[in-house]
This record gives structure tokens, C-alpha cells and sequence, in this order.
């Protein structure tokens, strides 16, 4: 796991690179890619978004991550997953940006893990906030 600070943009945003190994070795299924966990804080003050990518050594789609939570006046960790492919030395940038819809552009990665996927992780990673999503 990796903790860092928020990360706050100069004009213009500037991408901060981080390497991970997704190559979690026999635990992955040959149908079923390994994920890349992403944990960030939301907050109803003061947080904006930011885009990850995949930029060398492994693949992924690339996802939006919102920081802005206005509908509840906490401020929480919240985790998402996203296949990746394997890969020893896979760098993956996260690049703050400056249009958010609240005018701050800040965002604080708070963990980053892989995982093989299976049922557990699944179960693990669901949501404990009732109606929440």
C-alpha cells in the first residue's frame, strides 16, 4: 500500500507516475485479468478529480476519479477497482484536473494495491454505507 499527500496541480495540471507490479504471478485466472485498487479521499469541501491511466508496461482503461462528494458533509476513503494487465514494472499516472465543478483542483490518493480477482475480493470491496454506490 502506498500513502501519499494531496496532490495539487501547478496550470497545468502535472501527471504524477507511480510503479506498480501487476504481475501477480499464479493467484490470476487465465480469464480473469488482475485489478488495480485505487483508494481516494471524497470529501463535500475542498476536493476536486482526477484522471488515471496506465502509461507504460501494463494496460487499462482509463477512469475518472471523483473527489467531490456534496450530497453527504463527511469526508471518506473510498475504493474502486479496475482491470489491468500484468506486468512487473507497470507505471500508472494519476493526473489532476483543473475543471472541476467546484473549482478545486485537488485530490488525495490514499492506497494502491493489486489484487488477483476473484469472489472475495468481490465481497471485500463492497460498499458498507447503506444505499450507497
Amino acid at each position: 500500500m502506498i500513502t501519499a499527500p494531496a496532490l495539487q496541480p501547478a496550470a497545468p495540471p502535472q501527471p504524477h507516475p507511480l510503479r506498480v507490479n501487476s504481475d501477480v504471478g499464479s493467484a490470476v485466472h487465465d480469464d480473469q485479468p488482475p485489478v488495480l485498487v485505487v483508494g481516494w479521499l471524497q470529501s463535500w469541501y475542498s476536493m476536486g478529480r482526477a484522471l488515471l491511466e496506465c502509461v507504460s508496461g501494463c494496460t487499462c482503461s482509463a477512469a475518472e476519479l471523483e473527489g467531490f462528494q456534496p450530497t453527504r458533509k463527511t469526508t471518506e476513503v473510498t475504493t474502486g477497482r479496475f482491470p489491468i494487465s500484468p506486468h512487473p514494472n507497470c507505471r500508472v499516472r494519476f493526473t489532476v484536473a483543473n475543471n472541476t465543478p467546484n473549482g478545486t483542483p485537488r485530490f488525495k490518493v490514499t492506497s494502491l494495491a493489486v489484487s488477483a480477482q476473484d469472489g472475495i475480493l468481490n465481497n471485500t470491496y463492497a460498499s458498507v454505507w447503506p444505499g450507497a454506490r
